[in-house]
């Protein structure tokens, strides 16, 4: 006994999504394992690790540099005041 329901556009067109969405979970099954190995990758590499850490060194000697200036600019008012009071 062989049970089937007759071919309708209703059943054409769920089966057509079925289809759509099983080629999208491939697709995106695939991009998630590339964007993983891209991650691996950037991770190890030296040349970007080491220029990262460069851009964080020169960042933070900027941030010295401001902070000293500011001290600076600072005693240099508080020295001025006192030297026109006397």
């Amino acid at each position: 006994m062989n049970v089937s329901v007759p071919a309708n556009p209703v059943n054409y067109l769920a089966l057509q999504l079925e289809e759509k969405e099983k080629k999208l979970n491939r697709r995106e099954q695939a991009l998630n394992e590339q964007i993983v190995q891209s991650s691996a990758a950037l991770h190890s590499n030296p040349l970007i690790v080491m220029m990262g850490s460069g851009i964080g060194v020169l960042f933070l000697l900027i941030m010295i540099n401001y902070y000293l200036d500011f001290r600076r600019r600072r005693e240099e008012r508080m020295y001025w005041q006192v030297r026109r009071t006397e």
